[in-house]
């Protein structure tokens, strides 16, 4: 058996760690290292598709976007019909990348139009990445808030006041999360945190 079929058969039964035992050391899937790509797959299925407890069927056809460029792909069919699409890249017959494909296509019409599993990595976990200056001063500032915050609670709960006055001191980064084009800075792992104690914060200030 190929490594490529003993990764898909790891794929299958959701033995997402078997499937990283079986890549070679230091391999990204699409710039993601394959312990963060896989485990975000994980946990994508354990939040959002707890149903899925396995890929009953697989089944060949193209991937149609950019990156994949009309390559040959596998569409894994879960148990409860679901489908997720990969494209495995392959040179002298070993796997060198492994991409989600978001455009996927078969000749089967039944099996082409099933509801479509799709996650995402943050890109500052992506090998490749390269912080500008925006994304440090950002970083700065998150930090700089953060911290503020858990002075904060040091004590138990804080109250509306000072909850606002947390938000008034650092507002100039929090209004730039609140009006940003949506998931932008929700795609850097670096202030997913941020992002959902401004959530929280908000709510209990409007609610109050």
């Amino acid at each position: 058996m190929t490594t490529l079929n003993r990764i898909i058969k790891a794929i299958k039964a959701l033995d997402f760690q078997k499937a990283i035992d079986l890549l070679p050391e230091g391999f990204t899937c699409y710039g993601i290292p394959k312990p963060i790509f896989f485990e975000t797959l994980a946990n994508t299925l354990k939040s959002k598709y707890p149903e899925v407890v396995q890929f009953n069927q697989v089944v060949d056809g193209i991937c149609t976007c950019d990156c994949c460029n009309y390559k040959e792909s596998l569409r894994f069919i879960s148990n409860n019909d679901l489908a997720l699409d990969f494209y495995f890249k392959l040179e002298n017959n070993q796997i060198t990348d492994i991409r989600l494909c978001h455009a996927f296509k078969t000749n089967d019409d039944e099996l082409q139009d099933l509801q479509t599993i799709y996650f995402y990595c943050y890109k500052d976990d992506n090998v490749n990445f390269r912080p500008n200056a925006e994304y440090k001063r950002n970083k700065h500032l998150v930090k700089d808030a953060m911290e503020d915050y858990l002075i904060l609670i040091a004590f138990g709960d804080p109250s509306i006041e000072q909850l606002r006055e947390w938000r008034d001191k650092h507002s100039f980064i929090i209004f730039e999360f609140e009006n940003e084009i949506p998931f932008v800075n929700g795609l850097f792992r670096a202030f997913h945190q941020f992002e959902m104690l401004v959530t929280k914060v908000n709510s209990i200030i409007n609610n109050s």
